[in-house]
């Protein structure tokens, strides 16, 4: 409990010149994800690369917990159906992103943050078909809240 709050205490310190600022400057960041393959055999493991860009003029500071709860990845077949989850993503808790790992992140403008996930662990893509992937974030309550959404990439599953 004493962590948490010194967590959330040090956030506050650290992103208070940032809150002002935000108002002012519109934006907060940009995601932009990416695959090294846009074609994988069933049963493959599927990357995917997603960078954080800072597009204000002042630094911007965040938390990351983890990245399976961070960053949100919707997958849909070519027939728009979201696809079915897998046991992992279903037993996944996002609830208490303070408890446990607490990785703390400042950006420049333009500085930029990557992580890599594998959005197999979380979605069964193992039926051939054309995938739409996307990453949704939110933005944290001292850079003005809300949800920022990443680019739509497609992955196709063969045979």
């Amino acid at each position: 409990m004493r962590f948490s709050v010194a967590i959330l205490l040090l956030v506050s310190i650290l992103t208070s010149p940032v809150r002002g600022a935000f108002q002012a400057a519109g934006g907060t960041f940009t995601l932009t994800i990416a695959t090294p393959q846009d074609t994988v055999s069933t049963g493959s493991e599927i990357q995917l690369m997603i960078k954080l860009t800072n597009d204000t003029n002042h630094d911007i500071a965040f938390i990351d917990t983890d990245q399976y709860c961070d960053y949100s990845p919707e997958v849909r077949s070519s027939s728009g159906q979201s696809a079915p989850e897998t046991e992992k993503k279903r037993k996944l808790r996002c609830v208490n992103p303070v408890a446990g790992k607490a990785i703390f992140i400042k950006l420049k403008p333009g500085e930029h943050h990557e992580v890599l996930i594998f959005v197999s662990d979380l979605f069964d893509m193992t039926r051939p078909d054309k995938y739409t992937v996307e990453v949704t974030r939110e933005i944290p309550k001292e850079l003005g809240q809300g949800r920022v959404k990443s680019n739509t990439i497609a992955i196709t599953v063969t045979e």
